[in-house]
């Protein structure tokens, strides 16, 4: 790791060794001259501060060859660089590397590791000092009173909020629409880590199963109630039109797991696509060559789940290549609904900010797409060298998807969707 950060008053303090798998949670500044760091490893959350003769100083009084003082100062004044925070980032762990990597060693030793595990993971919470030689940070378990120290790191919502206004979408039927939904309670979904997820266990869980049973789920937790909400309503109102998401490229909605502790959801489960993996990683960095025929019934399936969407009333709203999975039958799924936004293709440099979230942007988004599928755009977005496009959708007619759909089948000779 470079650590040459130009004028840092951090020098490399400790020694580069094999550090063990970690999540970066947060890095935050309640107090002037106070940091904050939250980390997962191996199950286990870890929560770190040190503060400038603890918070309790006189700005007139402060002494600039203090060890901390400089340090501090420096990292609260570029805490937007992105150099800066990863060697701070470094500088603040170290003192506990010898604890992570205890941590990581003890990993394989359990057999299964739950998701309310994950929501809520046993703590440990360390004071950084000043140690009295001025060579590096100190740490010492803390012994007081946690307060505000370990904030959450996921958000979780009342099934009143997010069911609220569904009734207009699904004429008075959300009873019905939610009876149909399973529910389970954090504590009994067993999280279905790879091999090397499982022996880090500090991935965020993306595939669950429930205790005793063989199904695996795919699985999004609460980060954003907004966000969360709006795909959750996304589901269950396309799920409400269409009972069988499956036919419309869209993996079907199962349920909801939630808090064994307050009862809130706290996360969604979905379908899980079998072998799945980014369209975007399928073609920039492919394994198995990718034909016209197969691209085209791609751009199709796409098509399908876009127009099933404006059908209902619905919007994609995050148009982008990572949004598209391909199973292990190649076939297209389209996921994640609602204000997200995926750089370049949802951000401003892109598409204008009234036309987010709006049918237009989807169908902005779709053209974007056929560009990609074509190979005249990476998946950064950039264009690739010695291709040409002309839009067949611009200027955008009524229902452009639909033109999308005839042109594959014209075109490729293969009929892929009933748009």
């Amino acid at each position: 790791m470079d650590t040459d950060v130009a004028d840092s008053p951090l020098q490399a303090e400790y020694i580069e060794e094999k550090w063990p798998p970690y999540t970066f949670l947060s890095l935050e500044w309640p107090l002037d001259l106070t940091v904050e760091l939250s980390l997962l490893c191996a199950g286990v959350r870890v929560s770190l501060f040190a503060s400038y003769k603890d918070g309790q100083f006189d700005p007139d009084d402060i002494d600039p060859n203090d060890y901390l003082y400089p340090k501090l100062s420096y990292l609260e004044q570029n805490n937007n660089d992105l150099k800066t925070s990863i060697e701070y980032e470094r500088w603040l762990v170290a003192p506990v590397l010898p604890e992570l990597c205890l941590l990581h060693s003890q990993r394989n030793k359990k057999p299964d590791f739950l998701l309310s595990e994950h929501f809520r993971p046993r703590t440990l919470v360390f004071r950084l000092i000043e140690p009295e030689a001025k060579v590096t940070l100190v740490a010492v378990p803390y012994d007081g009173t946690l307060g505000n120290i370990v904030e959450k790191y996921y958000d979780e919502i009342e099934l009143s909020d997010l069911t609220a206004g569904l009734e207009r979408f699904c004429d008075n039927q959300s009873s019905a629409l939610l009876s149909d939904l399973a529910f389970y309670m954090d504590s009994e979904v067993i999280i279905e880590y790879t091999k090397e997820e499982y022996a880090e266990a500090h991935h965020i869980p993306k595939v669950v199963r429930v205790i005793g049973a063989t199904r695996k789920m795919a699985f999004k937790p609460v980060r954003h109630q907004v966000t969360f909400t709006e795909e959750a309503r996304t589901y269950m109102q396309l799920q409400h039109r269409h009972p069988d998401l499956t036919a419309v490229r869209v993996p079907p909605l199962i349920g909801f797991t939630f808090s064994a502790t307050t009862g809130k959801i706290n996360g969604m489960l979905m379908r899980f696509i079998e072998g799945a993996r980014p369209m975007d990683d399928m073609i920039d960095h492919t394994e198995l060559p990718h034909s016209p025929a197969l691209r085209a019934k791609w751009r199709g399936q796409i098509a399908t789940a876009v127009y099933a969407l404006h059908d209902a009333g619905l919007v994609w709203g995050d148009v982008a290549p990572k949004n598209v999975l391909i199973d292990s039958h190649q076939d297209a799924w389209v996921i994640d609904f609602g204000p997200g936004v995926s750089q370049p293709w949802t951000m401003p440099e892109w598409l204008d900010a009234d036309r987010r979230n709006t049918v237009e942007g989807d169908l902005k988004g779709l053209v974007r797409l056929d560009m990609f599928l074509r190979g005249h755009l990476s998946s950064n977005g950039g264009p690739i060298a010695g291709t040409r496009y002309r839009s067949p959708y611009a200027p955008f007619k009524e229902k452009p998807y639909v033109s999308f759909a005839h042109e594959v089948q014209v075109e490729e000779g293969i009929v892929h969707t009933s748009a």
